[in-house]
């Protein structure tokens, strides 16, 4: 997933994104990316054989839940918004171009 954000996502320490997917059956799966303010994507790891049960299916249907970039009160730097619970602030989605891969 890819995003271009057309302004300052001001104080912003880290961002995360919540996307589901549907597996054959129409199980629903969740997946949670926490990245830097300054990334522009996100790409879900190669899982190894023991997690093959966790990867989505090639016919798997997606849907972004949320984007969100945030600060966290006392929390100054990137390695340790990504250890802690985030108190996000959404961002205008007229702020953002999205461009989902």
């Amino acid at each position: 997933m890819t995003w271009h954000a057309q302004g300052s996502l001001g104080p912003a320490i880290g961002g995360q994104v919540e996307i589901e997917w549907l597996d054959p059956s129409s199980t629903s799966h969740h997946w949670t990316f926490i990245f830097p303010p300054t990334a522009p994507s996100v790409q879900a790891p190669a899982l190894p054989a023991a997690l093959a049960a966790w990867a989505p299916d090639p016919s798997a249907s997606f849907q972004v839940l949320g984007l969100f970039f945030g600060t966290i009160p006392g929390v100054s730097g990137y390695d340790d918004f990504r250890q802690t619970t985030p108190h996000f602030t959404e961002v205008n989605v007229d702020s953002l171009t999205g461009l989902f891969k």
